[in-house]
C-alpha cells in the first residue's frame, strides 16, 4: 500500500512539474520565433511594427491564400490592417510584397488586390513583388497590384483561370448498394452539386456562370495591372503555369532575379537607400499552441522532435504513475 501511495505521489510531483514547464514554455515561446519549427495554427497575432526612419515595409503572401491564419503562414487580416496602418505611416516609403503561394480564394485574393490599390492611391508610393519558388492563380492576381514583378528563375507562374470545386456523383455508387439519399429543399437549384444527385445541364451551367464571371475579372486585372489588351490575356490564361523565362516573354512579369536583385531593383528604381524591413505577424503562444507544438514534434512533423518525445514521455509517464492503481 505504502509503494503504490508512493508511486502516486512521486507520479503527481512529475506531472506538476510538467505542467508548470509548459507554462514557462508558453510564456518563453512570446519571446521566441517558434514558427521557425512548426506551423502553429490558432494563435493572434499583434499589433503593427513602429519604425523611425524611412524605410520599405516587405509584406509577405506565403501559403494558400484564405481568410484567417493559415497555420504561421499567410494572415489575411493581420495584412489588411497592416496595409491600412503602413498608409498612415510617414515614414514606410513602399511595399515589397514577397511571394511564395498557390493561390486561394478568389475573394480574399481580390481583398488584397484592392487594399494595394488603395494604398497606392492614397500614398503615391509604390508596390513591388518578388516571386520566390511560386507565384500562381490568386497569387498572382494580388501580384497585379505591383508597379514591377521580379521573379526567380526556377519560380513557377501563371495558372490564370479559376475553379469552383470538384463535385461528385455518388448516385451509380448508391443505387448498386441500393441505398437511398434525399434532401429536403426549397427549390430546384437548392440543392445543387449534392453527391447524391446527377447534375442536370441547367445547373451545370450556373456554375459555369459563376466561374465565367470570375475568370472575366481575373482577366481585367491582369490586363490592367500588366497593360495587355484582353484578347492577349485571355490567350494565355488558360490555366496553364510558366516558367519565369517564358512568363517574362508573355509580359508577365518585368525581370528575373533573386531576393537581392530584387531589393536593388526597387531601391534603384527609387534612387534610395532605405532599409527593407519585414513585417510579420508577432504571434501570441499558448499553452495549448505549445502542447500542439510538442505533439506535432512526437509525432514527427516538427524540426525538434526529439524535444517533443522526450516532454511528452515524461508526461505519460507522470500521468501512469499518478493513476496507476
Amino acid at each position: 500500500m505504502d509503494n503504490q501511495k508512493k508511486k502516486r505521489n512521486n507520479g503527481l510531483i512529475i506531472f506538476i512539474c510538467i505542467i508548470a514547464g509548459l507554462v514557462i514554455l508558453s510564456v518563453a515561446a512570446n519571446f521566441l520565433d517558434f514558427g521557425n519549427y512548426i506551423d502553429i495554427p490558432f494563435v493572434s497575432s499583434k499589433s503593427q511594427q513602429v519604425i523611425y526612419e524611412d524605410y520599405i515595409a516587405q509584406l509577405d503572401v506565403q501559403g494558400a491564400i484564405y481568410e484567417g491564419n493559415s497555420g504561421g503562414g499567410y494572415d489575411h487580416e493581420w495584412t489588411i490592417n497592416e496595409i491600412d496602418a503602413l498608409i498612415d505611416d510617414d515614414n514606410n516609403k513602399g511595399i515589397l510584397l514577397y511571394i511564395d503561394s498557390p493561390g486561394g480564394a478568389v475573394y480574399v485574393g481580390d481583398e488584397l488586390y484592392l487594399k494595394l490599390l488603395k494604398y497606392k492611391e492614397e500614398t503615391g508610393r509604390p508596390v513591388y513583388a518578388y516571386f520566390s519558388s511560386q507565384a500562381a492563380s490568386g497569387a498572382y492576381y494580388i501580384s497585379c497590384a505591383a508597379d514591377k514583378i521580379i521573379c526567380n528563375r526556377n519560380c513557377i507562374t501563371g495558372s490564370i483561370g479559376v475553379k469552383i470545386g470538384t463535385f461528385y456523383d455518388l448516385t451509380g455508387l448508391l443505387e448498386k448498394y441500393g441505398v437511398d439519399a434525399f434532401d429536403i429543399a426549397s427549390g430546384n437549384h437548392k440543392n445543387m452539386g449534392s453527391y447524391f444527385e446527377t447534375m442536370d445541364e441547367e445547373e451545370l451551367a450556373i456554375y459555369q456562370g459563376v466561374v465565367d464571371e470570375a475568370y472575366e475579372q481575373f482577366v481585367g486585372v491582369v490586363s490592367i495591372g500588366r497593360g495587355l489588351n484582353k484578347d492577349t490575356v485571355r490567350s494565355l490564361a488558360d490555366g496553364r503555369i510558366y516558367t519565369a523565362h517564358q512568363a517574362m516573354e508573355l509580359g508577365l512579369v518585368d525581370e528575373i532575379g533573386g531576393y537581392d536583385d530584387a531589393v536593388d531593383i526597387m531601391l534603384g528604381d527609387l534612387n534610395a537607400d532605405w532599409d527593407v524591413v519585414e513585417f510579420k505577424p508577432d504571434y501570441d503562444y499558448s499553452l495549448f499552441d505549445i502542447l500542439y507544438l510538442l505533439s506535432s514534434s512526437a509525432n514527427g512533423k516538427g524540426k525538434e522532435g526529439n524535444a517533443g518525445d522526450k516532454a511528452l514521455l515524461f508526461l505519460s509517464d507522470g500521468a501512469k504513475l499518478l493513476f496507476e492503481k
